[in-house]
């Protein structure tokens, strides 16, 4: 296995770690039925509801996922909805300031999501680690974390708060705001207190003392220093190591109210000047909204190959579906894939429930550059890709296809 395969490993089969969706589909679930689903679930917070169903499984799987997720952290989960709370007000109040924020943020905020794909292949178990050094990776952590990712999103989340407020034309972008105004200023306005100052201390201040590396060992306390004049507060490991996890989870909140609003009114911010491939981000990223998106259609991911010469992605029936259907839906996957990897060849294989290999689509990249190149229909898939019948060790003929 090639090490970019490796790297891929742990994300690709979280997705079947995090869902019940096999023992749903075991259970006589259909596709249908998960993505009403998917769709009930999401349905409170989008407005468009016909862009809730054409992107319920493709675009938004993942993000279901993260959100119910999300929810087992009450305070997170409150602050998603009152950032996207915001969003939706600022629409309502200044349609096109709310969008041209949006626009304008959205490069920043994908270049937010890199620092957290880095922190997540670098995290590894802290449980026997000395408490200097479990100090030092929580600070790694917590550093990164808001530096990188929550900053971007603070920051036009605060850009939104002001058009809602009707003040945006007078303060205007809050793009060379410093940190620390930006979340004092959510702070002050904010309905609980705990959403930008967890534990007490304001996010900006976490920021500080990861960055400037102000905390301590004292016995079994953390002794973490901030602010001017200097306070401090003093932790349990047990705690240390909830204030860095509720760190992702407000990023995780903060990130889903951005996503959600954007998929919501994608053709209207296209509209303004929002570039499509500016939100596009790491491979991983693509990689996850493939894997869920299959997840939420019936489809395990068993196997993931990628390397220079090529990428392969073999998947198996989670229902109990004729497989000589269900096979012809596979072949649609390819282009996802290469989507995803930018790989010279894709390959999926079908496998059905009870693991006999049963369908295999091969393509080149040049097939997808033309389809995206000449707007040619995804049918130009089925008709140029090479289709093999694994049971009968054949290639189907063009004419069939």
């Amino acid at each position: 296995m090639s090490q970019s395969s490796r790297k891929f490993d742990e994300l690709l089969f979280a997705i079947q770690r995090q869902t019940r969706l096999a023992e749903a589909f075991k259970a006589g679930a259909t596709p249908d039925e998960v993505k009403l689903g998917v769709i009930q679930l999401l349905s409170p917070y989008f407005s468009n509801k016909d862009v809730l169903d054409e992107a319920a499984v493709n675009v938004l799987m993942s993000d279901a996922i993260a959100l119910t997720n999300l929810s087992k952290n009450e305070l997170a989960f409150s602050l998603f909805e009152y950032a996207l709370a915001i969003h939706q007000q600022a629409y309502a109040q200044d349609k096109n300031g709310c969008l041209q924020t949006t626009v304008e943020w959205q490069p920043a905020i994908y270049e937010g999501l890199s620092v957290f794909w880095s922190q997540y292949y670098l995290e590894f178990d802290k449980v026997d680690l000395q408490a200097e050094e479990f100090l030092h990776e929580c600070l790694r952590n917590l550093g990164a974390i808001t530096e990188g990712a929550i900053k971007p999103l603070s920051k036009e989340l605060l850009q939104q708060q002001r058009v809602k407020n009707g003040n945006y034309a007078l303060k205007g972008t809050t793009k060379e705001l410093d940190f620390g105004i930006v979340i004092n200023e959510l702070h002050r306005s904010s309905p609980n207190p705990n959403f930008f100052a967890p534990w007490g201390v304001r996010l900006s201040q976490w920021r500080n003392i990861a960055q400037h590396l102000s905390a301590s060992v004292e016995g079994a306390a953390f002794v973490c220093k901030y602010g001017r004049p200097e306070k401090e507060i003093r932790l349990t490991r047990a705690e240390l190591f909830q204030v860095t996890k509720h760190m992702y989870d407000t990023f995780s909140g903060l990130r889903l109210a951005n996503s959600f609003f954007a998929v919501d009114y994608m053709v209207e911010l296209v509209s303004a000047g929002l570039r499509p491939e500016s939100m596009r981000g790491r491979n991983e990223m693509e990689l996850l909204h493939l894997v869920s998106g299959l997840a939420s259609q019936g489809f395990e991911v068993v196997d993931f190959q990628k390397d220079e010469s090529g990428a392969m992605l073999v998947i198996k029936d989670m229902t109990s579906l004729d497989p000589n259907m269900r096979r012809f839906h596979t072949v649609q996957f390819v282009g996802l894939l290469w989507y995803c990897t930018k790989a010279p060849i894709v390959t999926v294989e079908y496998l059905q429930q009870d693991g006999t290999p049963n369908f295999r689509t091969r393509a080149p990249a040049d097939l997808f550059v033309r389809i995206e190149k000449e707007q040619l229909p995804t049918s130009a898939i089925a008709e140029e890709a090479e289709l093999t019948d694994l049971i009968k060790n054949l290639v189907i003929p063009e004419v069939s296809k």
